[in-house]
């Protein structure tokens, strides 16, 4: 009710500081995205539909069909965190190997080998020209390992603040929210719409009988989650709120011990917490 007035102005106005550039605020769409995540999360799926079409519909943004010039999708970023000069605050998590005139990541942590790339976006086949592949940078003295340049702070790009752009919530997970709570047949419709967006071929999209089952829908849309939200989070809580057991690379035998994480030592000693959160995440 306080937000019902928005007038939504993604663009830059040096006149209208506060009101300007409105996705780095909590605006209007923002609390209806994070209402259908949250209704979504505790099995309010109609109301988790409606949040998400109502952003679709009215949020003003469309979905990003090039990244070439805005690798972290600003461009669809309903909500999110400007970091004013990321590439300082940023450059000691990269190495001082420079590819390009750009820093190449020295920690394993920041880089992806080539069929780790190729297993997950599926980029020698069916994403063979999805942009969301394309969005890495490679290393020429050793072209099996990749980066993803969504944090880079590399300003060499032309897309103003694209390059100091965290996503919080994107206008693709409206879409897969939405594609979660219609029927099966229907939910195919939203799936392709961001895979045809993303580059991918219409030979590839999925028909209305794919999905015969929860489990087929789900599968995809962990499918998607995993290329769309690299390195931004949501793919985690998917897989948490689905409770997967395992996924392509899980670092553990059973991840399921692991989606609720332990509390701090601080919070314990002086939070008077009393609860055994090591047999919670037992049962």
């Amino acid at each position: 009710s306080l937000l019902v007035n928005d007038g939504m102005n993604y663009d830059y106005d040096a006149d209208e500081i506060f009101t300007c550039e409105r996705q780095y605020r909590m605006n209007k769409y923002a609390v209806k995205a994070l209402l259908a995540r949250v209704n979504l999360w505790v099995g309010n799926k109609d109301e988790a539909a409606r949040y998400a079409r109502e952003v679709i519909e009215g949020c003003g943004l469309e979905l990003v069909s090039d990244n070439s010039q805005d690798v972290s999708m600003k461009g669809e970023t309903l909500f999110g965190l400007l970091m004013d000069d990321m590439e300082t605050k940023l450059s000691e998590y990269w190495s001082t190997d420079l590819l390009n005139g750009r820093q190449f990541a020295g920690s394993s942590l920041c880089v992806i080998l080539e069929d780790t790339r190729n297993v997950v976006f599926e980029a020698q086949t069916v994403g063979i020209n999805d942009i969301r592949a394309n969005g890495f940078l490679s290393d020429r003295s050793n072209p099996v390992r990749y980066m993803c340049q969504k944090y880079l702070g590399d300003e060499e790009y032309d897309v103003e603040g694209y390059y100091e752009n965290i996503p919080l919530i994107r206008l693709s997970e409206m879409y897969y929210i939405l594609s979660e709570c219609v029927s099966l047949s229907e939910s195919v419709e939203y799936i392709n719409e961001v895979r045809t967006n993303r580059g991918v071929s219409r030979a590839y999209a999925y028909q209305a009988d794919d999905f015969r089952t929860e489990e087929d829908r789900r599968e995809a849309l962990r499918n998607e989650y995993s290329k769309d939200f690299f390195a931004e989070g949501q793919y985690f809580y998917f897989l948490k709120r689905n409770n997967y057991e395992t996924f392509y690379r899980c670092p553990v035998t059973n991840m399921r011990n692991y989606y609720v994480f332990p509390l701090p030592d601080d919070e314990i000693e002086f939070g008077g917490d009393t609860v055994d959160h090591d047999s919670e995440n037992e049962n």
